[in-house]
């Protein structure tokens, strides 16, 4: 039962920590074609 939720909660967690890392992907990647321009 334990390794169940557990393993729910590590799933989950990696999810929201995919979405986090696109998002500080496509930020960063912003910030380098922004300066590049410049």
């Amino acid at each position: 039962m334990i390794c169940i939720v557990f393993g729910n909660f590590v799933i989950i967690a990696f999810q929201r920590f995919e979405v986090a890392r696109g998002r500080v992907v496509s930020y960063w990647g912003a910030c380098v074609g922004a300066s590049e321009l410049l």
